[in-house]
């Protein structure tokens, strides 16, 4: 898919603009180190694999050089910041192993095995069916994980004080009103006939986990403040009275019902848990600046270099790049004049 799409976008360009004017990076034989992070290579191929993951669900007409460049320079800086964390978490003793993504791994597996669609499905066969390389799928659940690993360590070293928390609290009055909940059960299975049966044998204990066991039956349990019921479940719930079915419904997969346990009227929290739910949300608020300042520390204490074509400076200024101009240097702290990406023309792969 990627030679055909790289064959057809050159063959336009080459149609309508001077040949020699093109950018360097479309050649890998030219190019194929894009960056160095701390003596760590990131290659042409790396961003080749990233870009025709990113669009193996879609079917797009073939994008210009501008936008090519501008999104393999995109998917560039994201590599620079993972490689960052990754090096980090090294440094901490935080490494995330094969066996840690191995088992969430699992997870995910789990999930499509526990639908109809996918139970007999090789999960890595429903990746590459998608138009993606199962190892590159792999190597981008290690980089989420490694993220929220980091995030984590950080929020750890941060204070929350009393006055911090005192202040939230008064700013902030509604937290003292929560609102009533719904407890309910969604019973979900692509055979209606299944469900109908469930819905009138009473022996079944429809809040027992074992429940989800059940072939080819999925229950969720859900606790919900009233507001936060999606819409097209509330309104049915509304129409039932505890310990009671819904009429069978479908979505675009399955057919589900729902069976309702209970309201629960609102309770005003006590002092200490307003206090826990303040001290949440100012961790929540601070962790992303407490990550941008070790971030900025670690850009200014790395070396980095980055092929010139893919610095801020000579990435295009039409208007569809203002998105990715903000990513680049507002986020990453990179301006015209930055010193800590020295520009390289990569005329030959680095060393």
């Amino acid at each position: 898919m990627k030679k055909i799409l790289l064959l057809v976008v050159i063959v336009g360009i080459i149609l309508s603009i001077d040949s020699n004017k093109m950018f360097s990076f479309f050649d890998p034989n030219k190019q194929e180190v894009l960056a160095k992070v701390n003596g760590e290579q990131i290659t042409y191929t790396d961003i080749e694999s990233l870009y025709d993951m990113r669009y193996a669900h879609k079917s797009l007409s073939p994008p210009s050089i501008v936008q090519l460049q501008l999104e393999y320079a995109e998917l560039l800086y994201a590599c620079i910041e993972e490689i960052l964390i990754t090096q980090e978490l090294e440094k901490r003793g935080l490494s995330v192993n094969d066996d840690i993504v191995d088992a969430f791994e699992l997870k995910v597996r789990k999930d499509y095995n526990d639908t109809e669609e996918y139970k007999d499905v090789s999960f890595v066969k429903v990746i590459e069916d998608s138009g993606i390389s199962y190892p590159v799928w792999k190597s981008q659940l290690k980089v989420r994980l490694e993220i929220e690993t980091l995030q984590k360590d950080i929020a750890k070293s941060i204070v929350i004080g009393q006055d911090e928390i005192r202040q939230y609290l008064a700013d902030h009055p509604e937290l003292a009103n929560t609102p009533d909940k719904v407890d309910f059960i969604i019973i979900k299975s692509s055979d209606k006939a299944k469900l109908e049966e469930i819905k009138k044998d009473p022996s079944y204990n429809y809040n027992k986990a074992d429940m989800a066991d059940m072939a080819g039956v999925k229950v969720a349990r859900a606790l919900f403040d009233l507001p936060n019921v999606p819409k097209e479940y509330l309104e049915e719930l509304k129409k039932l009275k505890p310990h009671i079915f819904s009429e069978v419904f479908s979505d675009k997969k399955d057919f589900y019902v729902l069976y309702l346990n209970a309201y629960e009227k609102n309770q005003n929290p006590d002092p200490l848990h307003l206090y826990s739910i303040a001290e949440k949300k100012l961790l929540e608020l601070a962790t992303p600046i407490a990550y941008d300042k070790w971030f900025m520390e670690v850009l200014d204490a790395s070396t980095i270099t980055v092929a010139e074509d893919f610095l801020p400076r000579n990435l295009p200024s039409e208007d569809l790049s203002k998105g990715i101009h903000s990513i680049l240097e507002e986020s990453l702290g990179l301006t015209q004049n930055s010193t800590i990406f020295t520009p390289n023309v990569l005329e030959t792969p680095m060393d």
